[in-house]
């Protein structure tokens, strides 16, 4: 769905995803962790996992 909507995103925009210690997360996580993809990425450690991506490109 992400990179559905990438066309969309300007540089600054805020994604986040929650539930991420879900194994079926893994590909978003790996995708939106590698700068290649044009974003900036940290962990926000709350009880199910969290992720907070900017997009740079």
């Amino acid at each position: 769905m992400l990179e559905t909507l990438e066309q969309l995103l300007t540089p600054g925009a805020l994604v986040l995803a929650d539930d991420t210690e879900l194994p079926s997360l893994a590909g978003y996580l790996a995708y939106v962790r590698d700068p290649a993809n044009g974003y900036t990425s940290v962990n926000f450690p709350v009880a199910d996992g969290m992720e907070v991506s900017c997009r740079t490109a």
